[in-house]
């Protein structure tokens, strides 16, 4: 909610994860070890798109001032 970008922010973080994984010769995995899917990371990507939609509707703008001061 503090980044004007949430979706764009997300997944910059998951290419910035690929390429670590890929230069280290790593898994991307989950919370449970679990290797990361395509299909997980669009949930939650999806998921973050939802959250922002939501936000917007009750007036607080990812990155704006109530969005800073809320979080």
């Amino acid at each position: 909610p503090r980044s004007e970008n949430p979706p764009q922010v997300f997944n910059d973080m998951v290419a910035d994860a690929r390429h670590l994984c890929q230069e280290l010769n790593g898994t991307l995995v989950d919370h449970n070890l679990r290797g990361m899917t395509q299909k997980a990371l669009k949930r939650i990507s999806g998921q973050i798109r939802q959250i922002v939609h939501e936000m917007e509707q009750e007036g607080v703008t990812p990155g704006g001032d109530k969005s800073l001061r809320l979080f």
